[in-house]
């Protein structure tokens, strides 16, 4: 699942040209994210009544190439290379002492 949050829009000429953008990517164990900026291909027009989920959706659309989505696929890698990952503790990590009563 994708959750798709628009940051900042970069107007030109009346025409939405860029947008900043933070999506989460969660399989149900695990969860990723990435902020970026994107210079649309198609310049949007911009309105008063424009919707977050609607420049969502152009985002989505202007960043799929060979029938690819370019950000949902480096998301989907890093998912599941948190899947096939062991989980270990950096060799920096202070050790901690526990009190047992």
């Amino acid at each position: 699942m994708y959750s798709w949050k628009i940051l900042e829009l970069i107007q030109a000429d009346g025409k939405v040209a860029s947008v900043k953008y933070r999506v989460e990517a969660n399989n149900g164990t695990n969860t990723v994210a990435t902020e970026g900026n994107w210079n649309f291909r198609t310049k949007y027009d911009f309105s008063e009544n424009l919707t977050e989920h609607q420049v969502a959706h152009w985002l989505e659309l202007d960043t799929q190439e060979a029938g690819r989505h370019l950000i949902k696929t480096r998301l989907d890698e890093q998912l599941a290379a948190l899947e096939n990952a062991e989980n270990r503790d950096p060799p920096w990590k202070v050790e901690t002492f526990k009190v047992q009563v």
